[in-house]
């Protein structure tokens, strides 16, 4: 697949091993205060039998892919799903983000697409997604907004969260 991102050419694809490094770079930029979790959490896509944690939390079945711009193997863009074995009537939309440089270009939205394609293929009937009111997430609660994700639940947030967690469901159906 082809996304318009600036004057060049944008691939979407399965992560590859050889690009996990810069995949991890990647969301380690895009969300620098969650600590070892992306790293963990993209590793486990090649070694799921080494993470015992996912196991510890029902998640399972991760899938990821990356936008990179062509030519070149610059990573612009990430979007993973996966499963959680406790609620088994969805798959769940994690690790989302563009790099700024591929911002306000549609790349997000091409991903995301990719993503609830993905999703309406594999018969589930719920896409679902936790995020936050964060300022810097603004962007993306509009993307998910535009492409149909409801907000179904939300906390009021706590003295250790500075801002409401909010889980947002695309029906695929």
């Amino acid at each position: 697949m082809n996304a318009g991102a600036g004057s060049s050419s944008v691939s979407i694809g399965l992560l590859e091993r050889s690009q996990l490094e810069d995949a991890i770079t990647l969301i380690n930029d895009l969300f620098p205060d969650e600590g070892e979790k992306p790293a963990e959490s993209l590793r486990a896509i090649f070694e799921p039998h080494r993470h015992p944690l996912d196991w510890a939390h029902g998640i399972c079945d991760r899938v990821c892919w990356v936008a990179t711009e062509n030519p070149g193997p610059r990573l612009l863009g990430v979007v993973g799903l996966y499963r959680v074995l406790s609620d088994p009537s969805a798959l769940y939309l994690g690790w989302f983000g563009v790099k700024e440089s591929g911002r306000g270009q549609g790349l997000g939205g091409e991903l995301l697409i990719h993503a609830i394609a993905e999703a309406k293929g594999s018969g589930v009937p719920h896409l679902r997604l936790e995020t936050t009111e964060e300022p810097y997430l603004a962007a993306a609660n509009r993307l998910y907004e535009r492409h149909g994700f409801i907000v179904c639940r939300r906390n009021a947030g706590s003295p250790t969260e500075a801002w409401p967690t909010i889980w947002r469901e695309l029906a695929l159906g």
